[in-house]
């Protein structure tokens, strides 16, 4: 068991701070409350002046994408979405190993501890590593303390035998993990894919996780293709029916598709910085009901400043206040607790220097413009440290940055 003295809780909901002594129960999933005396034996950790609250989680990452930063780029610019794609993601995608694949897992999963980040919904691409890719992904996610819900992005664009590749991995990692059915998305897939998709998430009694009406493309091909819109197109698969469903994006929706979704027990996971880096417009959930989530989508592992960012867009673009997006964030959470069993109790301790007091009636203020600066300095999941004093507890993070890095360089050399 462990004991944070002089902590200040906030709660995730109402914000109420309690200070004192607070418990951390590791035979109780972590569950965790305030004592008047520390029991003997336990590990006692000083938390004077730092704040705790339950960690946040990331409603769609992209683990694979880790080894791209600070790539270099040699072909034209490109001019669309669908662009940026073929130069650069499924350049990429083909030729990650499963050695690079463990990498980005490991580095993704301490990157999101270090930003307060105890749980990630990822949604992975890697068509000629494609076996055990999940496995390898799901043991570093675990070794290094953090939760996660994988999925493997079955596709279309790189052969039906690769196709078949996705399917297989699936199925056999459903067989013994939680997790969803992952699909790139429906301009890069047949009917025939969909329909062993959805039959693949019946069976797991799971959902899908699929990007949604990203850009423009997606529509059009469906259109030109088979006569309706996206969400129409995809409800006839049975996926809106299917309540741990993932959507992501939703930019280009019709006023009649998002009353479908509003219908739907499915969920959208909104990511702004995303969308503004690749200039496919503006998310707008006006309309779209209470089942929002939010995401990074490989940009980076900071749920906090991508929080921020649907908060300043938002305000522009669609009627929400901070209120909303904090609910779109906490949403996350929400969604893992609803639907998959192993998420036990998750809290991360934060140095937070501020100028002015913070209390129950302020916390919105706080949160969307000053907690950008705050330092993470513990995260304990399951009753467990994960990260202590800034330092992992369970990897060794230098190592692990030093492959990352070596990894890097191959993978540029391919490129």
């Amino acid at each position: 068991m462990i004991v944070l003295k002089n902590i200040s809780l906030i709660d995730a909901r109402s914000f109420e701070i309690q200070k004192g002594n607070l418990l951390i129960d590791s035979a109780n999933e972590g569950a965790y409350h305030f004592v008047d005396e520390v029991p003997k034996g336990v590990e006692e950790v000083e938390c004077e002046g730092q704040i705790a609250m339950k960690a946040f989680a990331n409603g769609h990452h992209h683990a694979y994408s880790t080894l791209a930063r600070g790539m270099p780029f040699n072909d034209t610019p490109p001019k669309n979405f669908v662009e940026i794609l073929e130069k650069v993601w499924w350049k990429l995608d083909k030729k990650l190993t499963n050695e690079m694949n463990e990498i980005s897992a490991y580095y993704t999963a301490i990157s999101s501890a270090k930003n307060g980040v105890a749980s990630v919904i990822d949604h992975h691409a890697s068509p000629f590593a494609v076996k055990n890719s999940l496995q390898k992904m799901s043991d570093a996610f675990s070794k290094t303390g953090l939760h996660s819900v994988l999925c493997y992005e079955i596709s279309d664009r790189d052969g039906l035998a690769v196709r078949d590749q996705g399917l297989e991995e699936t199925d056999d990692f459903l067989r013994d993990h939680q997790g969803l059915v992952g699909l790139h998305a429906a301009f890069t897939l047949s009917d025939d894919s969909l329909m062993k998709a959805s039959e693949l998430a019946k069976k797991y009694k799971t959902g899908i996780h699929i990007h949604l009406a990203e850009d423009k493309a997606d529509q059009e091909d469906s259109l030109s293709k088979y006569g309706k819109r996206v969400v129409n197109r995809l409800e006839g698969f049975g996926f809106l029916d299917m309540p741990k469903s993932i959507f992501a994006h939703g930019i280009h929706l019709s006023e009649e598709e998002k009353q479908m979704l509003v219908k739907s027990p499915a969920w959208l996971v909104q990511n702004p910085e995303s969308n503004l880096n690749n200039r496919v417009g503006y998310f707008n959930g006006q309309g779209l009901g209470d089942h929002i989530m939010l995401g990074t989508d490989g940009m980076h592992s900071n749920i906090i400043r991508s929080t921020q960012t649907a908060f300043f867009t938002g305000q522009n673009r669609e009627d929400v206040d901070m209120v909303k997006i904090y609910q779109r964030l906490r949403n996350v959470n929400t969604y893992l607790e609803k639907h998959f069993a192993d998420t036990g109790y998750a809290l991360m301790v934060m140095d937070y220097d501020s100028p002015t007091p913070l209390h129950s009636d302020n916390f919105y203020g706080h949160f969307f413009f000053g907690f950008e600066n705050i330092g993470v300095r513990h995260l304990i999941q399951d009753g467990k440290f994960v990260m202590k004093d800034r330092k992992m507890i369970n990897v060794d993070e230098d190592v692990i940055k030093k492959e990352a890095n070596k990894l890097a360089v191959q993978l540029w050399k391919q490129l």
